[in-house]
């Protein structure tokens, strides 16, 4: 099977392409909020063999960013009829072993959820600090999977002396572990909508101030 990944969750956007087991290739994009220009020059250039499976890491992360994955991803999917599926860039936290994975979630908050090969990924936390720290206590991991460097969370993890290792999605990773992700897990992925991993609901609040085209 031919896998093509795109991994855009972070500033640090990265593609790959495996036959079956082998890495064919792989690019790196370092453009922020502008990963589409970079991942359509980057599959331009190395995209010569059709893929049969397209995986977009979901995040959690940066919003813009996999959605323009996602839109990628379904143009490619409209010429070669090529499968789609969303998968957490949290399971990159398995090629490093650690289960429990926590990041920043930003205002004041912070998230916390188990990722497992056998049983997938768990409900995602968002909690206060204060909390975390609680429920670091409480379960005592011996080793945390820290999702992207972040002074606050980890200043929280060596007050509590729990190690962590620090992880950084790539595309590689993520079809790495969806090759050892039990069938239950693919199919549950296959059945999750294509949009990103929101830690709180998407804001459905209408604008106070309608753009004045939309009051003719």
């Amino acid at each position: 099977m031919n896998i093509l990944a795109i991994e855009t969750s972070t500033d640090k956007g990265s593609l790959s392409f495996f036959q079956s087991s082998d890495l064919v290739w792989e690019m790196e994009v370092s453009s922020g909020r502008h990963h589409n220009t970079q991942v359509l020059e980057a599959l331009e250039q190395q995209l010569t063999t059709a893929p049969d499976l397209i995986l977009i890491g979901s995040g959690p992360g940066n919003y813009t960013g996999i959605r323009v994955a996602i839109s990628i991803a379904q143009g490619i999917q409209v010429i070669h009829q090529s499968e789609v599926i969303a998968l957490p860039s949290l399971f990159c936290a398995l090629s490093n072993e650690p289960k429990t994975v926590i990041g920043n979630a930003r205002r004041g908050e912070f998230y916390h959820t188990e990722v497992s090969t056998t049983h997938g990924l768990s409900e995602i936390q968002v909690l206060t600090e204060e909390a975390l720290v609680s429920l670091l206590k409480k379960n005592a991991p011996q080793e945390v999977a820290l999702f992207e460097e972040d002074e606050k969370t980890i200043a929280i993890l060596n007050s509590l002396t729990i190690p962590f290792q620090i992880i950084t999605p790539h595309a590689s990773t993520l079809i790495h572990q969806w090759q050892a992700l039990s069938k239950d897990i693919h199919q549950e992925c296959q059945q999750t909508p294509l949009e990103p991993v929101y830690l709180r609901p998407p804001s459905m609040e209408k604008s106070t101030k309608p753009h004045p085209l939309l009051s003719l």
